[in-house]
């Protein structure tokens, strides 16, 4: 999806087990991974910048975009966890 001068990577891109192992990805723990899925900002420090994947024991959850010192979670938020 293109989004101003940007290209939004599709949410399916991120489960597709045509992905290259060679994309930028954050493991993340249990606490990190409910969060992320929360549409939250967990607490993880990605070691690149740009698009990257955030994954659970190397499973992909979905995709980050990551800057100097943050990072935008990019789950669908009509897809987050909303009991608590």
């Amino acid at each position: 999806t293109l989004k101003g001068k940007d290209v939004l990577p599709s949410h399916d891109l991120a489960l597709s087990i045509h992905l290259k192992k060679a994309l930028p990805a954050v493991d993340i723990n249990y606490d990190d991974a409910i969060s992320y899925l929360r549409c939250e900002t967990p607490k993880i420090k990605p070691e690149f910048t740009g698009w990257g994947l955030v994954t659970y024991q190397q499973y992909p959850l979905g995709w980050i975009k990551a800057m100097p010192g943050r990072f935008n979670n990019y789950f669908p938020k009509e897809l987050r966890i909303l009991k608590r």
